[in-house]
Order: structure tokens, then C-alpha cells, then sequence
């Protein structure tokens, strides 16, 4: 009888166990939670930050090919902050990957007020000039 309430209380110890380490693994993942939404609030406070953020995601979906996703937020890259370069120069690159050679001339127009790169600016007068006559 005695061995039956020792076993019954072992269970009755393991079962407590469990469930503290449960509700202590909720609590961790609350906590993480809550520091992703305070890191998204301060983002979202500022707007440089926003705009990385927005360029960084943009970057992670070109690399997975999911080149609407990648335009999309380059674009919110674009609206937080119009004067981030490198979000103009890869949109117009990926338009221009994708065929869309209107969108990828516009983009890259704008991109040229903000490069500092002799070389890279010829490249894209090179391309504007010789793409822009075949779109008319």
C-alpha cells in the first residue's frame, strides 16, 4: 500500500514537473514575442531603419526567387526612405532581370542621383541609352 501512494506521488511530482516546464517555456516564448513587437514598434519609429528593414526582406526574397515579394519591399524600402540608393539600384536591376525594361529605366533614372560610382553610372546611361529607343 505503501509503495502504491509513494508511486502516486512520484506521478503526482512528475506531473507538476512537466507542467511548470510547459507553462515556463510559454513564458520564455511570450518573452520573445514581446521583444519582436517592441523591435518592430522602434523599426517603425524610424523611418532608416524602417527602410533597412524593408531592404534587407526585399534581398532575402530576391535570394528565394520570389522576385513579386522582392519588388513589393524594395518599393516600402523606397517609400520610407527616398533617398536609401541601393534600394533603386536593385529594383531596377531585378525589372530589368524580369523584362520589365520601362520600370527598370525609371528606377534606374533616380538611381543616378544618388551614385558615387563613375563606373556603375556609365554602365546604366549604356543600358538606358540603348534600351530606351526600343520601348517607343
Amino acid at each position: 500500500m505503501k509503495t502504491g501512494k509513494y508511486l502516486f506521488g512520484c506521478l503526482i511530482i512528475a506531473f507538476l514537473l512537466t507542467n511548470i516546464s510547459f507553462v515556463k517555456a510559454q513564458i520564455s516564448n511570450s518573452d520573445s514575442n514581446i521583444k519582436a513587437i517592441k523591435t518592430v514598434k522602434v523599426v517603425k519609429e524610424d523611418n532608416q531603419a524602417e527602410s533597412l528593414y524593408y531592404f534587407n526582406i526585399a534581398k532575402a526574397y530576391e535570394q528565394e526567387k520570389s522576385i513579386d515579394k522582392a519588388i513589393a519591399n524594395y518599393k516600402l524600402a523606397i517609400k520610407t526612405n527616398p533617398n536609401l540608393g541601393a534600394a533603386y539600384s536593385n529594383l531596377g536591376l531585378i525589372y530589368a532581370e524580369k523584362g520589365d525594361y520601362k520600370n527598370s529605366i525609371e528606377v534606374f533614372k533616380k538611381y543616378l542621383n544618388f551614385s558615387n560610382n563613375p563606373e556603375e553610372e556609365a554602365s546604366i546611361k549604356e543600358f538606358i541609352n540603348k534600351i530606351s529607343p526600343l520601348l517607343k
